[in-house]
This record gives C-alpha cells, structure tokens and sequence, in this order.
C-alpha cells in the first residue's frame, strides 16, 4: 500500500533511516572511526543470505520503510555489495552508500552500483586542502580518491551527499567570513550556510546568498557564541 505525499510518519513505528556497517574492514585510520575499523574483513561478518534476511526485516517494517545506508569501515571492501544493493532495491527500498575515501571506490565499481539500483553517495570532506583532509583520515591519499568519488558520482548521475566533521582541526574563523556574513553579529553563532556559499560563489567563505538577515554596511559587534 502506497503512502499518500505529506503523510505523517511514526518513527515510534519504524525509524527514518537504517545505517548497516556491513564491514570493519578499511584502509584508513581516521581520527573519529566509530567504527573501530581493521585492515582485514572480520570473519564473524554477516554473510550475503545473512544480509539478505536483515534488509527483509528492513522492508518489513510497512509500507513507508525507512532509507537503508550500506556504510563501515568501507563498505566497497564487500565483493557482494552490488548484490546487496540490488537485493534492497529490489526489495523496494531506497539504498544509499558511504564510501571511505580510498583506492577501492572505482569508477567502475560505482557504475556498477548505481546499475545495480544504487540511490545516492555520500562521502566526507574534513578540511579544503590535501592536507587538512588527509591528516583528519590519517592516510596520504584519501584528498584526491574522495574528489575522484565525487567526480564519478556526479558524471554517473547519482544524487550526491558532502558530509563533514567539524573538529578543533577543521573548525573554517568566523572573523575570516566576508560580504554580509562577515558583518553579522551572529557570525560566532550561525556562520551562516558554508556550503550554500561555496555552491554560490565557489568561495566557502562567502555571504550564506540565502540569508535573509541584513546586517548593513558596518561590521557589528560578534555576539558571543555558547
């Protein structure tokens, strides 16, 4: 049974999303792992029926089941992931994929995917530069492979998903903002929108274009953030 547009959902029913590390497995040793990832897949992994049985308790949970997430460890180090996204898909279900941002994400295997029944990518950006990245992820290298993901999704036609860490290392002054945003007596507290700005300007420090707040033309005094 379809769910009508604008029909509220329970999430004491099912939850919005599933996220299934389906490996530990993962070349890089980043800063902030949940995962506790190892260089090696863990033989106590589910195995491909076992996946199967648990995105049919996915499914199962009604007619509106939630967005199901394939993540890790790095979850391109499954050879059977093509065939758990398409039994998801299959299956009715929305499947989405993080990637590690490593070697083993190929265009080819993306082609793969999405003609599997992949629904969308996302992968981490933690710093502007090669350096501030890769000293987040901790392996040289994982800069260039994420841009190269980003760049496959995009010419596969995938919808595509920036996340991003905010840490003590990556925290991009609010005194460096510029345009209105660099105004604002707000700028400790909102900062606006940096990813609106760099999509609008290519300057990720630019004035959030979607604000609606105008400061003027003198910089105001920062209200402290908490």
């Amino acid at each position: 049974m379809a769910v009508a547009p604008g029909t509220l959902v329970d999430f004491n029913q099912a939850p919005f999303l599933v996220i299934w590390e389906v490996t530990r497995a993962c070349a890089l040793a980043c800063v902030h792992c949940r995962a506790d990832a190892i260089p090696h897949r863990n033989p106590c992994e589910l195995t491909t029926e076992q996946g199967f049985r648990l995105i049919d308790q996915v499914r199962a949970f009604g007619p509106r089941p939630p967005l199901l997430v394939l993540t890790g460890g790095d979850p391109m180090r499954r050879p059977d992931l093509a065939e758990l996204v398409r039994y998801g898909a299959e299956a009715g279900l929305t499947v989405a994929l993080t990637p590690s941002g490593t070697a083993a994400a190929t265009p080819a295997r993306l082609a793969e995917l999405k003609a599997a029944g992949l629904s969308r990518v996302a992968v981490s950006l933690d710093g502007p530069t090669p350096e501030t990245h890769d000293a987040f992820r901790r392996v040289r290298g994982s800069y260039a492979w994420t841009m190269r993901i980003i760049d496959a999704t995009i010419e596969l036609g995938l919808p595509l998903q920036i996340n991003s860490t905010i840490s003590r290392m990556t925290l991009r002054n609010p005194d460096a903002l510029a345009g209105k945003c660099g105004r604002c007596r707000f700028r400790a507290i909102c900062g606006g929108s940096r990813s609106r700005a760099f999509a609008a300007t290519g300057n990720a420090l630019a004035s959030d274009a979607l604000c609606a707040y105008d400061p003027g033309e003198v910089i105001e005094p920062p209200v402290a953030g908490p």
